[in-house]
């Protein structure tokens, strides 16, 4: 209630699924306390504090994304400096693609779509003014994250704005590894 607006707040109170709320409770919480998140079903697999440590001696915002999928950008686990410009566009974003779009529950992606990585995904590209236009279909985080290592000038420009892209490897066994309880673990 002190951090954010009514509108965040029955937007999170719209959301037909738990899961929702904790892909909004993560964006809202790295954006106003920082830190880490990273789902329960995951584990850390290098000391946090060398996760990108050359970085944030130099930057006054951070935030450390990977890439989950040649699609998605990963939000199962995110690094974050307390109030990032990114992470409050990123819920803003969100709530802005509510009041427009709605909850379409009967798309099968309606997750994806709503709080999950591909609103994420989308968020931080409108953040970084980056189009997806030119991206082969299905792979615009890919083609971000190739034009990210091989542009000098588009990194300089996503890194000036406190955003440090990683490969898929980061966040799949270098930081941390996700576990996919929910298909591995049972009842």
């Amino acid at each position: 209630h002190k951090n954010w607006n009514h509108d965040t707040e029955m937007f999170f109170y719209a959301l037909p699924l738990g899961v929702m709320k904790a892909d909004l409770w993560r964006y809202l919480i790295l954006t106003t306390e920082g830190g880490i998140y990273s789902d329960v079903d995951s584990k850390c697999c290098s000391p946090i504090d060398s996760w990108g440590s050359s970085i944030t001696k130099k930057s006054k915002h951070v935030l450390l994304v990977g890439l989950e999928n040649d699609t998605h950008f990963c939000q199962w686990t995110i690094a974050a400096t307390a109030h990032h410009p990114a992470m409050k566009h990123v819920c803003e974003f969100l709530v802005d693609h509510w009041k427009i779009k709605g909850i379409d529950t009967q798309d099968p992606n309606f997750v994806l779509a709503t709080t999950g990585p591909g609103v994420w995904t989308d968020a931080l590209l409108d953040y970084l003014k980056i189009s997806s236009q030119n991206a082969p279909p299905g792979k615009v985080a890919r083609y971000v994250y190739d034009m990210y290592t091989q542009d000098a000038s588009f990194r300089g420009r996503v890194n000036k704005k406190g955003i440090y892209l990683f490969p898929r490897e980061f966040y799949a066994g270098q930081a941390s590894k996700n576990l996919y309880g929910s298909q591995n673990f049972g009842d």
